[in-house]
């Protein structure tokens, strides 16, 4: 503990029970107890918030990271993106119909041989 031995801590006690006599020591050993416990509890607050900032920025760096850059191969215009789903009983894009047609559809027969 802050490298004192026992002895230097008995030393300390002694000096402090005469400087300060038995009436004032205990008041003072209890102010002293509040104060190094409210140091304790705003370091650990002080070290619990740069830690969760930390964290925070890492995460963000992390995800600045990870993010695709989203270029278009050469010679292909990007398309826009889509902003809002069209409302219930509207009609659908040409290009939604055509894929969901072709999806629908059923698959050419082969087992059948003509012939």
């Amino acid at each position: 503990m802050f490298g004192i031995g026992v002895w230097e801590i008995v030393v300390i006690v002694l000096v402090a029970l005469l400087v300060l006599g038995p009436e004032k020591l205990p008041d003072v050993a209890r102010q002293l107890g509040r104060i190094m416990r409210d140091l304790k509890r705003t370091t650990n607050e002080l070290q619990t918030t740069f830690q969760e900032a930390m964290l925070d920025e890492e995460e963000r760096h992390r995800r600045e990271r990870l993010r695709p850059e989203v270029m278009p191969a050469p010679g292909i215009e990007p398309r826009p993106a889509l902003t809002a789903l069209p409302k219930p009983g509207a009609p659908m894009p040409a290009d939604v119909n055509r894929a969901t047609a072709s999806a629908a559809a059923p698959p050419p027969d082969t087992d059948r041989h003509e012939g």
